[in-house]
């Protein structure tokens, strides 16, 4: 079982890696971007190595950092409060600001890599935005890599460089 994990894992990330490298190589015909969030525990504030008694969970500030990795070397963040409601309209928000930082002109095949797609019926929204994006000819391909265990590590390792 260990193995076969372990084979699953190497493929999925030999997939992305070549899809990164496709789009390196042809940015005029593909693009891809990666989006992943931050571990939440990391990015409240204030941050202590230990929180206090006295401080109540109430009393901290919850902050949500998104990275954004566009054809493997163009990294962005974009950042939200806990006040916005962590579901598909907030994907799609940060998917159209993705967009908006791909090179002019846009190619006509798009990857996307989703960080935890599945929770709050993020796909079937997501695809629907995809789908629309296609039928209005803004792109002729846009294809989702679902790599299960691969995590976003090179997105993780920009949160984590400082």
């Amino acid at each position: 079982m260990r193995i076969e994990h372990r084979l699953q894992h190497s493929a999925e990330r030999q997939y992305l890696w070549n899809k990164r490298k496709e789009c390196q190589e042809n940015p005029d015909k593909a693009a891809i971007a990666e989006i992943d969030g931050m571990d939440q525990s990391k990015t409240n504030s204030p941050r202590n190595e230990e929180n206090p008694k006295s401080l109540d969970r109430h009393e901290v500030l919850k902050n949500h950092i998104v990275g954004v990795l566009i054809n493997g070397t163009d990294f962005s963040v974009i950042s939200h409060r806990d006040h916005w409601k962590r579901d598909p309209n907030l994907s799609v928000s940060i998917l159209v600001q993705t967009l908006e930082r791909l090179p002019k002109p846009w190619p006509k095949k798009l990857y996307i890599q989703l960080d935890n797609c599945i929770s709050e019926n993020k796909n079937a929204t997501v695809f629907f935005i995809v789908a629309l994006l296609v039928h209005r000819g803004v792109f002729d391909e846009v294809n989702n890599i679902c790599c299960q265990r691969v995590s976003q590590c090179k997105i993780q390792g920009y949160f984590f460089a400082g």
